[in-house]
Formats: structure tokens, C-alpha cells, sequence
């Protein structure tokens, strides 16, 4: 499966306004689909409006033309993540002090004898980290947060429906720097994988009853032997992700798929600061999984964790977070129905 990821807004915040909301957005294409998805854009794309550039940008689609990709992203079962942040509603101080937590859990989470081992790659992680601005420490933490999501909600989703899609994974970033990594980017791909490989020894990985991972274990399922020691943590089972993450490219010139990230994404972002009507987004919610406990698109919020009720955009947030998509197959739901009749019997 492949996996394409962009962000909307400048994760900064913005005088003078009553909200500066900046998110990120990953667009997850099975690839028994793509061929089929991008040959179908490709006859839609002449018709789009492009920058000066030529490309195509969804802050300058209409809510026609945005309702006809969603359509697309639909009928070829695309799936869509996101995490949003309102930058003007953070707590800027504690938003430093998570960089320094961040810098901080390096170590703390490596036995002390494992630290003299990856002493000097540990420095440089702190150089990068340290060089990053706010700003671009915020979309990281976000990356991370939705790259966890995509993880977790694909594979299940796929084990239900087409198991061999998790024998690969691809990954693609829209890249800022057209001739190399930049420090977020950099930073990022060096620890994105430890990051998200703690969780992943810890709980075994992503499981569901009925799902095939058959695919999945082959290529990822691993004794993590080689892994840097968490301290706490005794199983080394799990998810090797470095290998999850080993095709992982930042990408700077034309991709179909992140061209489709970024209209998916910014019609998240238009939709709530009002910049699209209705019939542009309505149907957005067909391609995020439904999650009953939570939010299906989650806010970011260091602050009160109710604030999102006060502000212009809770209306259109209350609608649109709320996935419609399935997770279940209406076989798995038969089964579970079964399940629970004849438990309570």
C-alpha cells in the first residue's frame, strides 16, 4: 500500500485572528487500486485549475471539483488520516518544554549502557532538534501522531480486505527543500521509527480477531534483536519498524498521489477557517475510518482539552471529524454480532 503525506497552514500562530489552524493529512492507496485511481485523475487533471508552477494546489479547487476527487478517493477505497492544531490556542510554553521532554526521552528511554553506544548519533539528534523552529517542531509532533494513526487503522482496516497489501509499504512526503532534507525532515526520518517502535514492542502491534496478517508478519513481524535497549521493556516482539519505514521518500517534483494528499488535506483545513462551502466537503467523511470512542480526525491541543467547543469552527469540526467509513467488513460484523448473541445466551 502506498501512503502519501502533506500538511496545510503555516503551524504558526496568527494576530489578530481568532484561530490559525495548520494540519496534516496522509492519503493511504491500496495498489491493487492505484493504477486504476491515478489513471482516472490523470483524465480529470487537465480540467483543474494550477499554480504558476503547474501543478495542482486544493486551495484553488471549487467545491465541485473537490466533491469529484473525494468521489474518486471513495469509489477506489482510499482511506484518510489527519491531525489538526489551532496554533493560537497553545500553550507556547509548554509547547517548548515538550522540545526539551522530546530531547530529554533520547536517553531515558535507552539503558545506560546502550546511551555510550549510540552517544554521538544522540548529539546529533539533539543538533536537529535544537535547530528546529516552533513552527516546524509542531508539524513533526503532528507527523508523528498521524503516522502512529495510519499505522494502527490501515493495517487493520487492510487485514479485513486485502491482506497482501501489508506485505509493502511505501511512504511519500511532499518535500520543502527541492535540493536536500531540511532539518525537520532530516530529524524526522532518523527518528520516526524509534519513536514509534517503542509503542510497537510494547503492545505486539496492531491485531484485530478475524484479520489476516499473514503478509504483514513476513515482512515486518520481528525479533527486534538489533534494536537500540528501551529501558522498561523486556519483549522484543513486535514490529520492526525500520523496515516498515525503510521506503520512506521526500518527494519534490510532481507525484500524483501527493497531489491528491494536498486537495484531501487542504479541504479539511478550507472547510473549518470557511473557505469552502458545504457541498465541497460534505463528503469527506466517506474516506476517514470511523472511530466510536473518539474523534475520527483529532485536534492537537496543549491547553484545554475542550477549547475546540468555543471556537468559530466547532460546528463544521463536530461534522467532519466524525468518519463514516467502516472499519468492520459486514462479514466481520455477522461474526461479532454472533459472537456477542451467543455469549449472551
Amino acid at each position: 500500500m502506498k501512503t502519501f503525506i502533506d500538511e496545510s497552514g503555516s503551524f504558526g500562530s496568527a494576530k489578530g485572528k481568532g484561530y490559525s489552524i495548520s494540519c496534516v493529512g496522509a492519503l493511504t492507496i491500496a495498489d491493487c487500486h492505484f493504477k486504476r485511481l491515478e489513471k482516472k485523475y490523470l483524465q480529470i487533471r487537465p480540467s483543474l485549475p494550477k499554480d504558476k508552477n503547474g501543478e495542482v494546489k486544493g486551495r484553488l479547487l471549487n467545491e465541485q471539483q473537490v466533491s469529484k476527487i473525494i468521489d474518486l478517493l471513495r469509489r477506489n477505497d482510499a482511506l484518510f488520516e489527519a491531525v489538526l492544531i489551532d496554533m493560537n490556542i497553545q500553550d507556547q510554553n509548554i509547547l517548548q518544554e515538550q522540545k526539551s521532554i522530546l530531547k530529554s526521552n533520547h536517553r531515558s528511554r535507552l539503558r545506560p549502557e546502550t546511551q555510550d553506544k549510540y552517544r554521538r548519533t544522540l548529539n546529533m539528534l539533539d543538533e536537529k532538534l535544537e535547530a528546529m523552529s516552533p513552527q516546524l517542531f509542531a508539524q513533526f509532533t503532528l507527523s508523528t501522531k498521524l503516522l502512529n494513526r495510519v499505522l494502527q487503522h490501515a493495517v487493520t482496516y487492510f487485514s479485513l480486505r486485502q491482506p497482501k497489501e501489508l506485505g509493502n509499504f511505501e511512504w511519500y512526503v511532499d518535500a520543502k527543500g527541492a535540493d536536500s532534507l531540511t532539518n525537520a525532515e532530516s530529524w524526522w526520518r532518523l527518528t520516526i521509527s524509534p519513536f514509534l517502535a517503542t509503542a510497537s514492542v510494547k503492545d505486539g502491534g496492531p491485531i484485530i480477531p478475524y484479520g489476516d496478517y499473514t503478509y504483514y508478519d513476513e515482512a515486518y513481524g520481528a525479533m527486534i534483536e538489533d534494536w537500540p535497549e528501551i529501558e522498561g521493556v523486556k519483549s522484543t516482539n513486535g514490529t520492526d519498524l525500520k523496515k516498515v519505514f525503510s521506503k520512506f521518500h521526500f518527494i519534490s517534483d510532481f507525484n500524483t498521489g501527493l497531489e491528491l494528499a494536498d486537495i484531501v488535506t487542504n479541504t479539511l483545513r478550507r472547510a473549518l477557517t470557511g473557505n469552502l462551502e458545504e457541498n465541497g466537503w460534505r463528503s469527506l467523511p466517506e474516506i476517514v475510518i470511523h472511530r466510536a470512542d473518539q474523534p475520527s480526525i483529532p485536534f492537537l491541543v496543549i491547553a484545554d482539552d475542550n477549547i475546540q467547543k468555543s471556537v468559530p469552527y466547532a460546528r463544521v469540526y463536530q461534522r467532519i471529524s466524525i468518519g463514516r467509513k467502516s472499519m468492520m467488513t459486514s462479514r466481520v460484523s455477522e461474526l461479532v454480532a454472533a459472537e456477542i448473541a451467543a455469549t449472551g445466551s
